[in-house]
């Protein structure tokens, strides 16, 4: 992991800095500005060295947990991520609990009722998931939820009068905020989830052990939770382990449609000014958090399935 993780971000700076633009040319729209005071810009930022010395000057203070400094405002990247993360993070992992909760049990009645008129209706449900494009659902349902009907706000995360409430009803306006967002942000992962889980059952369901439990007479339920339930995992794990990097990754199209200041729309907002330490800051992240994710699905495996074993 860690020689992946260092060649992702040599290859990652070197297309940052081979993009066109530059920090200074970005934050200097006035072309009054003379020359020596770009120069000397460059300098100040490091930007005068050698692509490579740049590097290695970054990755020595990514060592030590050093993100650097913004060439926007001059503020610590750490900050800045820090600043936006718990709202990213609260979206995601609510977005996330829902999703497992809800597609694993619909897959698994789905495919043990398969043929049924609940399979045939899921079924239907699904394609229209998977059909939907999630920026169109988002703004439907501030229309028809938001504006008509009122029942969720349409924008932000917080009230007008946020600061006056107490403890408890800070908490109650923020997930009022946020809930038509974890709504939207659910419904498309929640129908393929639900479908990975159906075909993976009845897959199990077709396995010789498991006709030969039923042959014998075991009890449905005992079938289906002591043999067959942990095989529908694999693709579960390998899906969650996926999903490991977008729980801090955030959505630019979801934070901007719902004006949610997250990780998205940070990320976004430093690529637009060419703001490197916070592209790279951020980009180690994800592929940090890729990484880990990878590596908790193949530890996940081995209880998911006994039969799968590592080796040197």
């Amino acid at each position: 992991m860690v020689p992946l993780l260092i060649g992702i971000s040599f290859i990652s700076f070197l297309v940052i800095h081979l993009a066109p633009g530059s920090p200074v040319s970005v934050s200097l729209f006035n072309p009054k500005i003379s020359l020596e005071a770009r120069e000397k810009l460059n300098k100040l930022y490091g930007l005068d060295k050698p692509v490579h010395i740049q590097y290695f000057n970054w990755l020595k203070n990514i060592l030590k947990f050093d993100f650097g400094y913004s060439l926007v405002d001059g503020r610590k990247v750490s900050s800045k991520i820090l600043e936006r993360l718990p709202v990213t993070l609260t979206i995601n992992i609510l977005s996330l609990l829902i999703i497992f909760f809800t597609a694993i049990p619909l897959g698994l009645y789905s495919g043990w009722r398969k043929g049924s008129f609940f399979d045939r209706f899921t079924t239907i449900f699904v394609f229209i998931g998977f059909a939907t494009p999630s920026f169109w659902l988002a703004l439907l349902s501030m229309q028809f939820l938001g504006v008509k009907l009122g029942w969720f706000p349409i924008s932000g995360i917080t009230s007008i009068d946020f600061e006056y409430f107490p403890w408890y009803k800070k908490v109650l306006d923020f997930l009022w905020h946020i809930s038509l967002p974890v709504l939207v942000a659910s419904f498309g992962s929640l129908a393929g989830l639900s479908r990975y889980s159906r075909e993976k059952f009845l897959e199990v369901l077709d396995k010789e052990y498991i006709r030969t439990a039923f042959a014998k007479g075991l009890p449905s339920s005992q079938i289906i939770y002591k043999h067959a339930l942990k095989p529908v995992f694999l693709p579960v794990i390998t899906i969650l382990g996926l999903s490991v990097p977008g729980l801090l990754g955030g959505s630019v199209i979801f934070e901007t449609i719902f004006s949610i200041p997250g990780m998205g729309r940070l990320f976004y907002e430093g690529v637009m000014m060419r703001d490197y330490p916070l592209i790279m800051g951020l980009l180690v992240i994800g592929a940090f958090l890729t990484l880990l994710g990878n590596f908790l699905a193949d530890l996940a495996y081995i209880w998911a399935d006994p039969r799968i074993k590592y080796s040197k």
